[in-house]
């Protein structure tokens, strides 16, 4: 009859372990979620001078494009007269 009693204790006993595996296997997940969001974070704010720096050059194209642009209608418009 001690054994029958047992019994159910042990079950309880190894579920509550295994509850405790799981929680310190999602504070671990918790703890490395954290360090990859830092880490984005950083590649994130390493890349905004990139960023800006490529609008920037864009700009500049943008602008040399155009600069150049009507002299080729000019030399165009010129050569047919």
């Amino acid at each position: 009859m001690a054994e029958q009693r047992a019994a159910p204790t042990a079950h309880l006993d190894a579920f509550l372990q295994e509850l405790r595996a799981k929680r310190a296997l999602i504070g671990a997940l918790q703890m490395q979620l954290t360090a990859f969001e830092q880490q984005m974070d950083m590649l994130e704010q390493a890349l905004k001078p990139l960023q800006e720096w490529g609008r920037q050059w864009s700009t500049v194209q943008e602008a040399i494009t155009e600069t150049s642009a009507p002299r080729r209608r000019t030399r165009a418009a010129a050569n047919r007269r």
